[in-house]
């Protein structure tokens, strides 16, 4: 990729490249866990960086407000985003979100340079981050603090 023209692109808020939700959260009190993975049941996800973030599948209960298939869910407190797949439903201090371009239809890319990038927990206001990407974007980004 000839990386000569460079833009920087807005990550969320009015005119962003994603719209970013607050999750309802689950406190582990909240859910039953699954011992299988029947047509009742629902992926918890929690802030952890092991397994998409996979802390089990639990019962799905009719009050759970669950987050759209195809969205990526990230913790507010860490930098560790994952593709879900499934509907699911998050533990505290989650987030999600999705394209305001296209949807999203597989697992992200790696930045270049395989790094992580901390970015700020004040995502679920305004962000303080920008992307930094090809003039002529494709839909794949290297986040970049400002």
């Amino acid at each position: 990729m000839i990386t000569n023209n460079w833009s920087f692109f807005k990550i969320g808020g009015k005119g962003g490249l994603f719209k970013i939700y607050n999750s309802i959260p689950y406190h582990q009190k909240d859910v039953i866990y699954a011992t299988n993975n029947g047509p009742k049941t629902i992926n918890y996800i929690t802030r952890t960086k092991f397994d998409n973030g996979l802390k089990g599948r639990v019962i799905k209960e009719d009050h759970f407000q669950v987050n759209p298939k195809g969205t990526i869910s990230f913790g507010a407190e860490n930098a560790d985003f994952f593709y879900q797949e499934e509907e699911y439903i998050t533990g505290n201090k989650m987030l999600w979100h999705t394209s305001t371009a296209r949807p999203f239809s597989g697992p992200l890319p790696q930045p270049p340079s395989r790094s992580r990038h901390r970015i700020s927990s004040a995502w679920t206001a305004e962000p303080a981050a920008t992307a930094v990407c090809p003039a002529r974007w494709q839909g794949r980004a290297s986040v970049r603090r400002t």
